[in-house]
């Protein structure tokens, strides 16, 4: 028996149609982040997750594209494009150019909502460029990929 308000069939022709890009619905939403002791947390005063809890991925926010550091290091992001999943992928010849402080490296991201314990309610968005970022999350839509596969009804 599926309760999902949708069909699987139905939720993957909506994240086939999906052009929204990650940024579009984000404000005010906290990036989640992995700490250098190993743990998620996430907000301002760095709230760690709690272990039990379950977050929902917003289908729809799944995004690619990249992001714009300065080589040095240290500070913000000097640019940010990103697409989402299904839309045409951003090419990096294309992108403005962040001048010789600047370098531009594949970012991934998407949106998250805690769905049990504490922090019912809460959401976040997570954004990743680093390596293990990009290969966690080629690792999850692998994963989605074979539930579907698996079983499309679920």
């Amino acid at each position: 028996m599926n309760n999902l308000p949708v069909s699987a069939s139905d939720l993957v022709g909506a994240i086939a149609k999906t052009t929204q890009r990650l940024s579009s619905g984000s404000e005010g939403m906290s990036y989640l982040k992995l700490s250098k002791g190993g743990f998620w947390i996430f907000g301002v005063d760095d709230i760690e997750v709690e272990d039990e809890s379950l977050w929902a991925v917003n289908p729809n926010s799944l995004a690619v594209g990249y992001v714009a550091w300065p080589i040095n290091g240290t500070g913000k992001p000097l640019g940010e494009e990103m697409r989402g999943i299904t839309d045409d992928p951003i090419i990096e010849s294309q992108l403005p150019d962040v001048g010789p402080n600047g370098q531009w490296a594949q970012q991934v991201g998407m949106q998250l909502m805690c769905v049990s314990g504490e922090d019912t309610g809460t959401g976040v968005v997570f954004k990743a460029s680093s390596k293990g970022g990009l290969g966690g999350f080629n690792d999850f839509l692998n994963a989605v990929m074979e539930h579907f596969k698996e079983d499309p009804n679920t």
